[in-house]
């Protein structure tokens, strides 16, 4: 059970560190009609994932609350929110690339520097330790 409830901690840990790479980049990217009608455009769609993610986590914390957990359907909700969150990094990435296209493309290197260190072998060298940390701790 906690390795799900792990995958879920790491699963919005990383989904918060795509949005502060994005917001690190500065507002003069994020502050033109264009990016600003780009963000609107998933708006909505991003929200009501957001609703839904939301709503599942509640579901499986009230049933690890109860006397008697159900392991299944803690397991299928945990599946369910992954889903939902892959559906979520997807629209992410369209909208990383619609907002890129408004850019202009001297600036486009500047704008994707924190995406692009994010997804390095050094940010994944540091989850790795995380990870293996947590793994030794249990073992203990």
């Amino acid at each position: 059970m906690r390795k799900y409830l792990s995958f879920l901690v790491i699963g919005a840990l990383l989904l918060s560190i795509n949005f502060i790479a994005l917001a690190d980049n500065g507002e003069e990217f994020f502050n033109t009609p264009e990016a600003k009608a780009v963000r609107a455009k998933y708006q909505n769609k991003l929200g009501a994932l957001r609703n839904e993610i939301n709503d599942v986590r509640l579901n499986v914390s009230k049933e690890l609350a109860s006397p008697h957990p159900d392991k299944a359907k803690v397991k299928k909700a945990v599946k369910k929110i992954s889903d939902l969150r892959c559906e979520q990094q997807l629209l992410l990435t369209d909208q990383l690339f619609e907002l890129r296209e408004t850019i202009p493309e001297e600036k486009r290197a500047e704008f994707m520097r924190p995406i692009v260190e994010h997804y390095s072998r050094e940010q994944r060298g540091k989850h790795d330790k995380f990870m293996l940390k947590g793994r030794e701790n249990k073992n203990k």
